[in-house]
């Protein structure tokens, strides 16, 4: 009897330090790097773009929401700035397709379907958000 007490006090016991010593520092080292990316971005440098890029990357594959909610806006962003680029506008479709925006994922797919019109990948996204 006394071991089944006792594993009764150790199993949450060692829940909440697991969550202390790992769960609890990897949240707060998420916030933490959303946090520099902010403060990166607020210098307004011509880098601001790629890691803008590198984020939307970063959040495809990310289950993070409120991070990759901030990658669709920053790539939203990127658009305006550089309207003219197709590499933006394939990860801001992609950001849309993922929160199920299909009526702005489609807008983002023809627009970069007439920037570059050639490229097959382009017209399978079109495909995609379409439907056959």
């Amino acid at each position: 009897m006394p071991k089944k007490y006792f594993l009764l006090i150790l199993i949450p016991v060692l829940v909440y330090l697991v969550y202390l010593g790992n769960i609890k520092p990897l949240l707060a080292s998420r916030a933490a790097n959303r946090g520099d990316i902010v403060k990166v971005l607020s210098y307004n440098t011509f880098v601001n773009y790629e890691i803008r890029i590198v984020m939307a990357k970063q959040a495809l594959e990310s289950d993070d929401v409120d991070f990759v909610w901030f990658a669709k806006e920053q790539m939203e962003e990127n658009v305006k700035e550089r309207p003219f680029d197709c590499k933006s506008y394939i990860f801001l479709f992609n950001l849309y397709y993922r929160f199920g925006e299909t009526e702005k994922a489609k807008w983002v797919a023809q627009k970069a379907l007439e920037l570059a019109p050639a490229r097959e990948d382009l017209k399978e996204l079109l495909i995609n958000v379409s439907g056959p």
